[in-house]
Parts: C-alpha cells; sequence; structure tokens
C-alpha cells in the first residue's frame, strides 16, 4: 500500500506510514516559531547578531531531525554549539561511512553539511518543519581521513524566505579545512486558516 505523509513525501512500497515530527510541535509552534519567517531578516551586513538568541535549541533541532528524518539515523552526528545564524556540529566516526582508500565518503559529508544548514536555517526563523534545501554545492578541498568531522555553519544572507549559508568541515581537532559547502534553503508561506 502506497501513501503520502502529511509533508506529501511518498511513504513507498511497504506501506510504512512514519508521522513528521510531533513531539510538542503544536505547542511550540507560535512560541518558537516568532515572527512571520517572510519578514526575518537580518542585519545589513549579512551577518548574524551575536546578540539574538537563537530561534530553536539544539535538543528541539536533534530531535526534529531524529524523528522526521529517518535516513538522519545513519549518519552519527550531534550538535556542539548553535547561536543565531551559526551553528557546530560533529559527526562521530562510523566505519560505513569510510570508502576505497580510507576516506570518508562523499555524501557522508553532504549530509553533514545539509544537516548543518538546516540548523543555521533554523537558527534564524524558528522551528519550521518544512524548510527545504534549494541548492546546496560542496568543493572538496583534500581527503578526509576517517575520524570525527566538525562542520561549522553560518548564515551569509536571511531575507524574506530564502537563508543563503555555508559550512566549512574540518577534522576534529584540525583547522584546515576537508571541504566548503555552500547552499540555500528556503522556508514556506504559510497559507491562512479559513
Amino acid at each position: 500500500m502506497r501513501g503520502r505523509n502529511r509533508c506529501g513525501v511518498d511513504d513507498g512500497a511497504r506501506g510504512t506510514h512514519r508521522r513528521p515530527f510531533r513531539g510538542t510541535l503544536r505547542g511550540m509552534r507560535e512560541t518558537d516559531r516568532g515572527d512571520d519567517p517572510s519578514k526575518v531578516a537580518m542585519d545589513t551586513s549579512g551577518a548574524s547578531s551575536s546578540a539574538q538568541p537563537p530561534r530553536i535549541d539544539a535538543e528541539t533541532f536533534e530531535r526534529l531531525v531524529r524523528e522526521s528524518i529517518p535516513q538522519s539515523a545513519r549518519l552519527p552526528w550531534r550538535v556542539l554549539e548553535v547561536g543565531h545564524g551559526r551553528a557546530r556540529l560533529v559527526m562521530q566516526f562510523d566505519a560505513r561511512h569510510v570508502r576505497a582508500g580510507g576516506t570518508v565518503s562523499g555524501p557522508a559529508l553532504v549530509a553533514l553539511a545539509d544537516t548543518t544548514l538546516y540548523l543555521v536555517t533554523l537558527s534564524v526563523v524558528g522551528l519550521e518543519p518544512l524548510a527545504v534545501t534549494s541548492d546546496l554545492s560542496i568543493r572538496f578541498l583534500r581527503r578526509a581521513p576517517p575520524g570525527p568531522i566538525v562542520a561549522e555553519g553560518r548564515a551569509l544572507r536571511a531575507r524574506g524566505r530564502l537563508i543563503v549559508g555555508e559550512v566549512t568541515m574540518s577534522r576534529e581537532g584540525e583547522d584546515e579545512p576537508i571541504a566548503h559547502a555552500t547552499g540555500t534553503y528556503v522556508v514556506p508561506t504559510h497559507r491562512r486558516e479559513r
């Protein structure tokens, strides 16, 4: 049996229905999201103000991703730090993510970059599970040896429904970057209930 979940995603041929993040979403929407996401703006320099607190905390974000994106369980990451328009995540070493030649695979690094940009976006707009990646580009700068990878992301511009950001990834304890990603997230507009 095939079907679509509440987010409009095809559940697949197995007929399993995984509910999107429920947690306390309904109660949190009004308080955590705050202003209309289409009215979110950063200062004119494009960098977020460190005086503003993040609009989502690490625990809520981790729960949201784990409950609403089932494949995220394959990527052993955790949030190290979140601020308004910035985030640091670490992906712990997992032998399943190593490819031939003893290198951390590109798909694992892309997933880490996308997850980091998602947190950067939600740190600006608040709890918005339906924010989606519009664009993601990554440059692999050097071999990624097995070990924990730290991703540092920041918003470059947040105007209207678009959040543009960048993520730099490096091996834990090292300064030289392994990869650099840039991307854009789109925040959905909400229809008025009639």
